[in-house]
């Protein structure tokens, strides 16, 4: 008796270790199944958060830096307008300079627009020093054979008032280190005058701004409308798979085969 139970006890042992080993490669085989293939060759696996469809599209960032916030009510205000012609077929996004990760993204921007405003004696905004600090930098040390902004577009707006010496010299100071970095200006530098009616000058300048993203064709039109996976031809995900049941038996026998084949 203490033979047959030893022997049935072993048994046992080994049928609960196949078990366990079965449902553990059945259980990745489900998560390669849930693999998501999106725009770049890139996947999102199963525990990931998927990619949403908006986040395939183009993107274009719009980046502030104020002190008292018109610059980032402009910025926002151009959003809305960009979406209202654009968005469909573009993703804008509003970015606080201090926020904008400058040294992974901007050589890769489509399309970056910078609103930023003059603080004190030509001074860029607190939010907006390690932006002009870095520009600076880059431009100084920039290979005119080999640009690293060459293909990136680019616009300046800035803010500033005419009874400082220093007007808009942030903003000037960007589209130039912009300039030296290889990137192509989509139109003019545009300022704001606070001590006249800033307003009106990013009205006008706003203006031109459409007519130049409209001539220069580098987005696409289309109304802010709710994207699918079907207006976004990269997005593709696969189906969660079971795996047929009679791959089991493969499992329990050893025969090491993929239970996702």
């Amino acid at each position: 008796m203490e033979l047959n139970f030893g022997i049935f006890g072993t048994a046992l042992l080994g049928l609960v270790l196949v078990v366990v080993l079965g449902l553990k490669s059945l259980t990745g085989a489900r998560e390669k199944q849930t693999g998501k293939v999106v725009a770049g060759g890139e996947q999102a696996t199963a525990g990931e958060q998927p990619l949403s469809p908006r986040s395939l599209l183009p993107q274009v960032t719009l980046v502030f830096g104020t002190q008292t916030g018109t610059a980032e009510k402009f910025a926002k205000t151009l959003k809305s307008q960009l979406e209202s012609a654009y968005g469909s077929t573009t993703a804008f996004h509003v970015v606080d300079s201090e926020q904008y990760d400058f040294r992974r993204k901007l050589a890769k921007e489509l399309l970056v627009v910078f609103l930023v405003a003059t603080y004190g004696d030509g001074e860029p905004t607190d939010s907006a020093v390690d932006l002009h600090e870095y520009l600076v930098e880059e431009a100084d040390k920039a290979d005119a054979a080999d640009p690293p902004l060459k293909d990136v577009t680019y616009a300046v707006f800035g803010l500033g008032n005419r009874q400082y010496e220093h007007f808009c010299s942030m903003g000037k100071k960007v589209d130039s280190c912009m300039e030296e970095m290889g990137g192509r200006a989509l139109l003019p530098l545009g300022v704001g005058d606070d001590d006249d009616d800033i307003d009106r000058d990013f009205d006008q300048w706003s203006t031109k701004f459409f007519e130049a993203v409209k001539g220069a064709g580098i987005l696409e039109a289309g109304k802010t409308a709710d994207i699918t996976e079907a207006s976004v031809p990269a997005f593709a995900v696969h189906k969660v798979m079971d795996a047929p049941k009679n791959k089991l038996n493969v499992l329990a026998s050893g025969g090491g085969r993929n239970v996702h084949e």
